[in-house]
């Protein structure tokens, strides 16, 4: 992904849930200092306020005035990749996965100690994501079906098996407080909290593109918003339930 491509995409979607919230809000646009030197893919802060800045092949943490190389802080050479997501537990532990799944590395809450988690068996994690109240789940692979799992401390544990055989996307998932979404490359999938599935919705995609990223943005306990992006399109839906039933409704969609 080119950066101009990122730059425009970034602001398209701003744009769009600025529209959709329909409330008047004032921003400020300050550049990065360091966005010059790196091509920033994936951009999270941790619970102390650092900046975590992932590129094609590199993580950095950014203080407000040094920016360091993650491989430097910990003093291991575990961050020599792309970093998709990164996410904290209610111990403030933070977990790093890679853009390939098949590593997850673990760093202490008030620590820059870092190990990768042994996956076994094959796993491979296509996504991670915490509740509200921190707890940390990973969307995996195992054995050619998903799974969900809860990951703590430098463990990872199957809660849910979803038995869905896996396609050739990479799926990703959301959680609220009653949900699991998961989101194929063809599908959204609704799972209760114990893993009994409510519905699945075929995802809108008239030119047949394959997705490359699908996210859901939870927004409350009744706006689901739902950004897709493929290489030909980029779309926005919301996720609507009304009398029990869950359906989509598009709010615009983008050819690029």
């Amino acid at each position: 992904m080119h950066l101009n491509r990122y730059i425009c995409t970034v602001y398209f979607f701003i744009c769009t849930f600025l529209a959709i919230a329909q409330e008047e809000h004032q921003y400020q646009v300050t550049p990065l200092p360091f966005a010059d030197r790196i091509r920033i893919e994936y951009l999270y802060q941790d619970q102390a306020g650092y900046q975590w800045v992932s590129g094609p092949s590199s993580l950095y943490r950014f203080d407000g005035d040094e920016l360091i190389h993650a491989n430097n802080l910990t003093g291991k050479d575990l961050f020599n990749q792309e970093i998709i997501k990164i996410r904290e537990n209610n111990s403030g532990d933070k977990y790093f996965l890679s853009e390939d799944g098949n590593m997850l590395i673990n760093m202490p809450y008030n620590s820059l100690e870092a190990s990768s988690i042994d996956l076994k068996d094959n796993q491979e994690i296509y996504d991670l994501e915490a509740t509200e109240d921190n707890i940390l789940y990973a969307l995996s692979r195992k054995q050619n079906k998903l799974s969900i799992s809860i990951v703590e401390g430098s463990s990872i544990a199957e809660v849910i098996n979803l038995d869905i055989l896996l396609d050739d996307g990479k799926p990703r998932m959301s959680i609220d407080d009653a949900h699991f979404y998961i989101l194929t490359s063809e599908d959204l999938l609704i799972y209760d909290r114990v893993g009994d599935k409510i519905t699945s919705i075929h995802l809108p995609n008239p030119r047949g593109d394959r997705f490359r990223d699908s996210k859901m943005i939870i927004i409350d306990d009744t706006h689901h918003h739902i950004v897709f992006t493929t290489k030909n399109a980029g779309s926005i839906y919301t996720l609507k339930k009304e009398d029990g039933i869950f359906s989509l409704e598009e709010h615009f969609s983008e050819r690029r």
